[in-house]
This record gives C-alpha cells, structure tokens and sequence, in this order.
C-alpha cells in the first residue's frame, strides 16, 4: 500500500513539486530572496491562486487568522481550497510580522491536515528551515509520519548539535537505536528519565523494545507524534487500541498505513481518515481488499454485511462490487450497498469509498435505472463531467421512461448549480422538482427548497417572489449557526476589494469545521457571494454542490 500523502481525488502536491522544474525554480528563488514567506509548491497553473495573492491584505492579520483553520476537515471544497490557499507561492503580504511568521503558520496548518508531504515539501523550497527549531521539527515529523526513518534521522544528526530540547534527544535516542548504537541510545533514556513525566512511558519501553526487550510494550498512546509511531514500527510493537482516539488527520492516516496495527483497527482509522481528506478512496480501498471472508460470507454479501455492519462490512459490500464482472452486477451490487448504508449508516463513506467502481461504470441505455445513483456519487467526488453524462442519458430516456423521468427532476437542480448556460433555466422543470419534495415531511421538503433557492440566487439564477413568499412562515428551523457578523462583513469588505488571499482565508473560517450540508444557508450564500466577487466561479459552484448534496439533494 502506498505511503504517499496528497489531498484526495485532486491530488494537487505530486512528489515531483518538491524539486520544481527549472522555469518554476527561478520564480520560486526570486521570491525566496525577498521573503521566504513567498515560496510555495503551486504557481496558478498547477492550481494556486497566483503571485498577487496577498496584494493589498495585512501581514500581520494573516498571520493572526491562520492558525483559526480548522484541522479536521470533512468538506472534499474547504479542504482542497485551503491546501491551495497554504500552497500557493505568492508575494508575501507587506507588513510587520507579529509572530511566527506566515511561512511557519503554513506549514504548522498543513502538518495539522495531515498532509505531511507538503509541509515537507514546502520547508524544503524555504529558507531557514535549519536555524528555526519549530520548522526543522516540523520536517523531522514529517518524515517520521511518512515512514522515512533514514531522511528524518539524517536531519537529526546534522541538528542535535543545534536544538537540545526533549523531543530532540527522543528522537536522537531512537536514530542511535537504529543505527545499533543501543548503549549510547540507553544513555539517553537514563538522562531523560529525570524528566518521565514528562516525556511519557511509551518512550523508554520503546528504547527497551529496540534494544531487544521481549517484554516491553506500549498499553496506551492516545497522544502519539510521529515519532511515537515510527518507533513503534521500527520496533514491531502492535499499535494499542487508543490510537484511534486521536483527531489528528496524521495520526489516523499513519495507523491506516502501519503494518504493526490489527487490521480492525487500520479500517476505523482508514474510513475515519478518507473522510476528513488525510486518505484516499483507492488507499481505503486496498485495505478493504486485505480483509478476508469466508465463501459464505461472499455468497451473500448483502445480508452477511448487515450482520457485521461497520468498516468490515463495507469492506464485504465494495470487494462484492469489485469482484462482478459485468456492469449491470456492479451496478445494483452497488445501489444495494449505498441502500444498506443508507439504512445502518456509513453511506458517505461508502460512496467515496466505491468510487474508483463506479467510474468503471459507463453510461448505457440499459443501465437507465441507475443514472440518479450514479450521477449522485459522481456530483459527490466532484466527478463534474462524468456526472453530467449520465444526467444526460437519463434526460435522453425520460419521455418512454418514467425511472429516468423521475432522475432527471432529482438531478436537474445540481446540474443548474454546476451548468453555466442560462438557456437550461426552466421554471416548468422548477416546479417540476419542488413537486417532487412533497414525498418527503413538510419540514423536510421546506428545508431543502430554501437550501436549493438560497443557492440558486447566489449564482445568478433568480427565484420570483412568489416562490419564496411560499416558505415565509412555514420554513422549519434553518440548522447551523449564522456567519459571525463581524467575520461576515469583513468577507464582504475583503471581497468587494478584490483582495483574493484574504477573501479565501475569510470564507474558509466563515465555513468553519460544521459539515457543509449542516451549514446555514446564510453561511454558504455569504461565501458564494464573495467568491464569485473575486473571479472565483468555479469555486463557488463547488461550493454550492457540495451543500446541496450535503443538505440531501
């Protein structure tokens, strides 16, 4: 299974940007002379938002709303929008530095994401990560987090002499216990013990097991660095059940990928890490494919899943879809999987989880019945186009067809929110599908018009006020706080300024850590608005696709 760590799907950090071609290096040398605050892995043709990023905005107020981004993030849009905004190279923003500064603020908020590879590969296009101790940490755990125990040790040795604080000596004691100096790595850990508090048991049962203890062992790590795991790899030590206690997107993704973890445990953690972007549907995939059953439980898939409902459950549900070879079986093995996790939950992590199947799908007449699914999942992993292929076969079969007919009116409200021509507006197919929300509760029904409304005037495409005269007085409770007024008119400010970082930064604490579909539709419209002010259209559509999906459309 592959050790590499990118954002999901988009994969915007391949290994090769760690070293950028000769074109890019001189953009990224001219800027590091000026500021190493500039340098970064993405000029606008790999996916950044440009040099001028910053123009206009404050120094000293980036640095200040940074670190408020939120490391766990469930959104597919706010994820891949901040890894962009943190890797973009761009002139830094004019002004005093008030603090860390805006290179290590990048960096620390990247390693909070998990994603180590480009925090690794943003120090290694900077300057200073040598002297700064917090940033030459930040690589060292880095490579820690990517099994790379001979890059990481490599940078130890060429600082011990230079940074003298704990983890610099744990981390010099294990690198000495690798190179077979136990005697001088033992020393270590005799020093240290006068600080056991608070260095923790783990890491002189660690030094033990690596000198060849057999008794030793770790009970509890529900705090683990990177570190802490390489360690715990290096020595064979099953990883403890508590692991999985951790928010940390590193953590959750480093224990999906260790060998040394019962396989129980690699699954909770695998399913918890897709979900916040740490891991891939394909890596979750091959773990999936590790977990083995019996004949009778790949006789019948379905109900022996909802025996064992959890990730090895899922994991009976996609290896059944996998395993059929013609696209009609992989279809309905997969509708029945989403069904089922529909019913016992889990159905999120199952549609991202099955998608490298579904693309395998191709639209066909015959497979008309699974249009509406398939156009579903392929709108969730922002598979735009392949969506509208089967949106467009189900419209193609809707006038002899009542299943297309009835795909097409659930489909075409996403199809508006990612459809640019105006000529497709039609208030016949509106009414069409506001209709078809009355098989749901009134609540329900209201919740998602005033949802999809709210966002078709975001974009552009006007509701009569008759519409929403409709939900005035009967609209149930809107779910999700309202936008910080302060916060709110700053976005507004920023973006009417045409001041693109700040904007970005703005919209992405205004989206805060809440599910995107439990947002408030005041809070996606204000950040839709402000986007879309900054020529930032395609973002904004995304945006508004993810909250009706979210919001159950």
């Amino acid at each position: 299974m592959s050790d590499s760590n990118s954002t999901p799907e988009s994969d915007p950090v391949s290994g090769d940007r760690e070293r950028p071609g000769t074109g890019t290096r001189v953009e990224v040398d001219s800027l590091s002379a000026v500021d190493s605050d500039s340098v970064g892995l993405l000029d606008e043709s790999q996916g950044g938002f440009g040099v001028n990023l910053w123009e206009g905005t404050d120094r000293a107020l980036v640095e200040r709303l940074l670190p408020g981004l939120t490391p766990v993030v469930r959104s597919r849009f706010e994820r891949d929008l901040m890894v962009r905004l943190l890797l973009s190279r761009a002139t830094a923003p004019k002004g005093k530095s008030n603090g860390k500064g805006l290179l290590a603020l990048r960096i620390e908020r990247l390693s909070a994401l998990g994603d180590m590879k480009s925090a690794v590969g943003l120090l290694r296009v900077s300057l200073g990560g040598v002297e700064n101790e917090q940033l030459a940490r930040a690589e060292i755990e880095g490579l820690f987090f990517q099994n790379d125990n001979s890059g990481a040790c490599a940078k130890v040795r060429g600082l011990i002499g230079r940074h003298k604080g704990l983890y610099w000596q744990q981390a010099n004691a294990f690198c000495l216990a690798l190179a077979g100096e136990h005697a001088k790595s033992a020393m270590i850990a005799d020093v240290l013990r006068e600080r056991e508090t608070d260095v923790g048991p783990e890491f002189f049962a660690l030094v033990d097991a690596l000198a060849g203890d057999k008794g030793a062992h770790v009970e509890s790590l529900n705090k683990p660095n990177g570190l802490h795991i390489s360690m715990m790899r290096a020595a064979n030590l099953k990883l403890p059940a508590d692991i999985v206690q951790s928010h940390r997107p590193a953590v959750l993704r480093a224990v999906a990928l260790s060998p040394n973890a019962a396989l129980e445990i690699r699954l909770e953690a695998a399913e918890r890490a897709m979900m916040i972007g740490a891991l891939s549907p394909r890596e979750l995939g091959e773990l999936y494919r590790a977990v083995r059953f019996a004949p009778k439980q790949l006789d019948n898939p379905v109900a022996e899943a909802a025996k064992i409902w959890g990730p090895m459950g899922r994991a009976l549900l996609l290896r059944d879809a996998e395993s059929r070879r013609q696209p009609t079986a992989t279809a309905e093995a997969l509708r029945q999987s989403w069904e089922l996790g529909r019913e016992k939950g889990g159905r999120d992590i199952l549609l991202r989880a099955s998608l490298l199947v579904l693309r395998s799908i191709d639209p066909a007449p015959e497979l008309v019945w699974f249009a509406k699914d398939a156009a579903s999942g392929l709108f969730v992993a922002g598979e735009i186009e392949r969506a509208m292929a089967w949106y467009a076969l189900a419209e193609q079969q809707s006038g002899a067809n009542d299943e297309a007919k009835a795909a097409t009116i659930a489909l075409w409200p996403l199809v508006m929110l990612v459809d640019h021509d105006t000529d497709k507006w039609d208030l016949e197919r509106l009414n069409a599908w506001r209709d078809s929300l009355k098989s749901n509760s009134v609540d329900v029904a209201k919740s998602r018009a005033l949802m999809m409304f709210s966002l078709f005037e975001s974009l552009g495409r006007s509701i009569d006020p008759e519409r929403w005269a409709s939900l005035v007085g009967v609209t149930p409770s809107v779910k999700g706080d309202t936008p910080d007024a302060a916060l709110r008119f700053a976005l507004r400010h920023a973006s009417e300024s045409k001041r693109v970082g700040e904007t970005v930064l703005m919209s992405l604490l205004t989206l805060g850590d809440k599910s995107i579909g439990n947002s408030n539709p005041l809070t996606i419209t204000t950040v839709i608005a402000a986007l879309r002010r900054v020529g930032l259209e395609s973002e904004a559509r995304a945006l508004a696709l993810e909250a009706a999906i979210g919001a159950g459309l």
